[in-house]
């Protein structure tokens, strides 16, 4: 336990329902549970973004090149609100929802083990675009880039790099977006969350043929406003933004259906 300085062993019984390889972020409610709970213990005094960090290095030493979004929306989930998490800015706010909006994750049953998959390929090539644009800029984030100026320079990247740069810079935008219409047209939310799960699968390349079909399925269904996958990609669920008044048995009975509401974040109980 030399990540918190816990100088002895001890004996540990955990359970959960999170589907494991669904996309659902169980591996980070693990890791981050278990510092939480550590820290109760044996009164370690980590704040929680102290926490939050220590987790996601943590999962970091698996393999697997993931950031903090998960664990800060795990450590810092409020009861029906969306948490809209600036990493360049380094600020968090909670967003309130309104009646009526209502998710489902419908899960492919695709298993995705993110070391195994293109996960760390797809940010390694996104992170090379970045390195060979600051050749004739000084860019420190992704968030500083425009689509004009990978446009201007689009002959000094692969074809790859192009679309990877070119979904980031998109995806900062619907994102922004979405928080400022939440409270308004739904089907104008869906469709962002369409465009989303397009640049995902057709630019950022991190999708697969199940997942593609969820989201035809979900266009295809009069309740659906709009879907997208979630998570790192390459299996798992997708994420969808359905009418309440939906009726659950219209979905295909060989998909694994989870109505779900935004919590409290991690918490004793």
């Amino acid at each position: 336990m030399s990540l918190l300085k816990i100088p002895y062993g001890f004996n540990l019984s955990f359970g959960g329902d999170l589907p494991i390889g669904a996309g659902m972020s169980s591996s980070s409610a693990l890791t981050l549970g278990f510092i939480f709970g550590l820290n109760q213990l044996f009164s370690l005094g980590l704040s929680p973004k102290k926490m939050v960090e220590k987790a996601s290095i943590a999962e970091n030493k698996t393999g697997v090149l993931g950031g903090t979004m998960d664990q800060n929306a795990i450590m810092f989930g409020k009861k029906n609100h969306a948490l809209h998490i600036d990493f360049y800015k380094s600020t968090m706010k909670g967003v309130e929802l309104n009646d009526n909006l209502s998710w489902l994750l419908i899960d492919t049953g695709v298993k995705h083990k993110l070391l195994e998959t293109g996960y760390n390929n797809q940010r390694s090539l996104s992170e090379s675009a970045l390195q060979i644009l600051n050749e004739h800029y000084s860019f420190s984030h992704f968030r500083e880039l425009s689509l004009s100026i990978i446009l201007e320079h689009k002959s000094i990247f692969s074809e790859d790099q192009f679309l990877s740069l070119k979904h980031i810079i998109e995806e900062n935008k619907r994102v922004a977006t979405f928080v400022q219409e939440i409270s308004n047209n739904l089907k104008y939310l869906g469709e962002l969350l369409y465009e989303s799960h397009h640049g995902l699968s057709k630019e950022y390349k991190v999708s697969c043929r199940e997942l593609d079909e969820l989201v035809q399925l979900a266009k295809d269904h009069k309740d659906f406003f709009g879907a997208r996958m979630m998570g790192g990609g390459f299996g798992g669920c997708t994420i969808n933004l359905v009418s309440p008044e939906i009726d659950l048995s219209s979905i295909n009975s060989r998909f694994n259906v989870y109505p779900i509401s935004p919590s409290r974040g991690i918490h004793l109980i």
